[in-house]
C-alpha cells in the first residue's frame, strides 16, 4: 500500500470515528433525550400511562443564562416531551408560579430534592431538568428525570449539539445580543427645520434693500441633515448615544439673500449655508411590546453652521441700482448655538441585531442665525438680510445594528 492511500484509509477512519452526535442537529439530540427519558420511564413506572411531568429551567453559567440559553432548552426539551405518550406534562405558567411562591429563580440550579418536591405541589410524578455548557465549539446538554416520590433519578441522557446549529435552531429564544454592554452603530437621516424671520425692506447709508426672506427647506435637500451615530449601553436600559451629523444645508443656493439678485443661477451672496450637527443622549428604554422600545431622555446639541465655501461672491462690491454697493459684513453667518434638549423616540426590532427607530428631539433653549450686509454710499452702515431661528424640534429615523 502506498503512503498516499494510507494517509487516505486513516482519514476515512478518523472521520468515521466521529460521533454522528456532533453533526447531530438540536431538534435530533432533544429528541434522542425525550426518546431515553419515554424508554426509561416505561421500564421504571410501568404504571403510569400517561406519567405527569415538570420539567424545570435548566442550569447555565451566568453569560449563558444572560442569553437565555437555559430557558431554550427547557422550552424546547419540554415540546418533544409533549410529543411522547408516556408523559403528560405540567403547564408552565403553573410550575413558574410554584417556584416564585417558594422564592426560587426561574433559572438556575435546583436540585434533585427541591426539584422532586416542587414537582409534587404540581402533582407531577418526574421532574425533568439538567444543565446546558459551553464546550469550545459545541454546547453540552446534560438531562436527567427525577422520581418526585423518592427523588430517585430515573434517567440521564448526555449529548453535544454544534455552536451554530444550536444557535440557528434556537433562534427564537435566544437573546443574540445583552442586555447590558451593547453597542450599536446607526445610520440617521432627518429634518430639522428653521424658522425664517420676515424681515422688511431696509435703509442704510441712504440706499434701500428688500430682504428676499429666502425660506429653509425650499428645495428637497434643503433644512435634512444625514449622519452615523453610536448608541452604547452600560447598564441594562439605558442607553449613551452619541452622533455626528455632518450633512446639514439651509436655504437655497441658486438665490441671493436680498430681492435685487434673486433668481440668478449663481447671484451675489448666495442664501445657503452648511455645517454639522453634534449631539449626545442619554436615554432610558421602556419595553412597549415584543419587538417595540419606546425611549426617553435628554442631552445636549451642538450646530455649527457657515455660509457656503465660495466666500468670493459674499465679499466683492456689489452694485446697488441708484448708486452705493454691498457686500457681507466680515464674520457675518458663523453660526455657533449648543442648546440642551430633551427627547423621545421608538423604535421596532424584527431581529436581536437589526432595529428601525424614529426620534423626536426637542431644543430647550432658543437663539438666533443671521447673515448682516454692509452698505457703503460716502458711509457705510450695516443692516440685516436673513435671520432666522435655530429649530424647535429636530425629527430623524435611524437604521440600527447591535454587538
Amino acid at each position: 500500500m502506498t503512503i498516499k492511500k494510507m494517509l487516505f484509509t486513516a482519514l476515512a477512519c478518523a472521520l468515521g470515528s466521529v460521533p454522528a452526535a456532533s453533526a447531530a442537529s438540536l431538534d435530533a439530540q432533544l429528541g434522542k433525550i425525550s426518546k431515553q427519558f419515554a424508554q426509561d420511564a416505561a421500564a421504571k413506572l410501568p404504571d403510569q400511562n400517561p406519567a405527569t411531568a415538570a420539567v424545570f429551567p435548566f442550569q447555565a453559567e451566568e453569560a449563558l443564562a444572560k442569553r437565555k440559553v437555559d430557558v431554550a432548552i427547557s422550552e424546547l426539551l419540554m415540546q418533544k416531551l409533549m410529543r411522547e405518550p408516556k408523559f403528560r406534562i405540567v403547564e408552565r405558567t403553573q410550575l413558574d408560579a410554584l417556584l416564585r411562591e417558594q422564592k426560587l429563580g426561574l433559572s438556575g440550579a435546583i436540585e434533585s430534592e427541591t426539584a422532586a418536591r416542587i414537582g409534587k405541589l404540581a402533582g407531577a410524578r418526574l421532574a425533568a431538568m439538567g444543565s446546558v455548557t459551553r464546550m469550545g465549539k459545541n454546547y453540552q446538554i446534560s438531562a436527567k428525570l427525577v422520581d418526585t416520590e423518592t427523588s430517585d433519578v430515573v434517567s440521564v441522557s448526555i449529548v453535544e449539539v454544534p455552536s451554530s446549529v444550536f444557535e440557528e435552531e434556537a433562534a427564537r429564544y435566544l437573546v443574540l445580543v445583552p442586555e447590558t454592554q451593547t453597542l450599536s452603530i446607526y445610520l440617521v437621516l432627518g429634518a430639522a427645520p428653521m424658522q425664517v424671520k420676515n424681515l422688511p425692506p431696509a435703509t442704510a447709508a441712504g440706499k434701500t434693500v428688500v430682504p428676499a426672506n429666502i425660506k429653509v427647506g425650499s428645495n428637497i435637500d434643503n433644512g435634512l441633515y444625514a449622519g452615523i451615530g453610536l448608541k452604547y449601553f452600560p447598564f441594562s436600559r439605558w442607553a449613551v448615544d452619541l452622533a455626528f451629523l455632518p450633512a446639514y444645508q439651509i436655504g437655497d443656493s441658486r438665490k441671493s439673500v436680498i430681492t435685487n439678485f434673486s433668481g440668478q443661477e449663481s447671484g451675489m451672496m448666495p442664501a445657503s449655508a452648511e455645517g454639522m450637527i453634534m449631539r449626545v443622549l442619554l436615554n432610558r428604554q421602556f419595553r412597549v411590546s415584543k419587538g417595540f422600545n419606546a425611549y426617553a431622555g435628554g442631552g445636549f446639541m451642538r450646530f455649527e453652521l457657515d455660509p457656503r465655501s465660495d466666500e468670493k461672491s459674499y465679499f466683492s462690491d456689489t452694485a446697488l441700482p441708484g448708486g452705493g454697493s454691498i457686500r457681507m459684513a466680515p464674520d457675518f453667518g458663523a453660526g455657533r448655538y449648543s442648546t440642551p434638549l430633551a427627547s423621545l423616540g421608538f423604535e421596532w426590532k424584527p431581529q436581536s441585531r437589526f432595529g428601525l427607530s424614529v426620534l423626536a428631539t426637542f431644543p430647550l433653549s432658543s437663539d438666533k442665525y443671521k447673515w448682516e450686509a454692509d452698505i457703503t454710499n460716502g458711509t457705510t452702515e450695516r443692516i440685516t438680510v436673513w435671520e432666522m431661528s435655530y429649530p424647535k424640534y429636530l425629527a430623524e429615523m435611524n437604521l440600527a445594528w447591535y454587538f
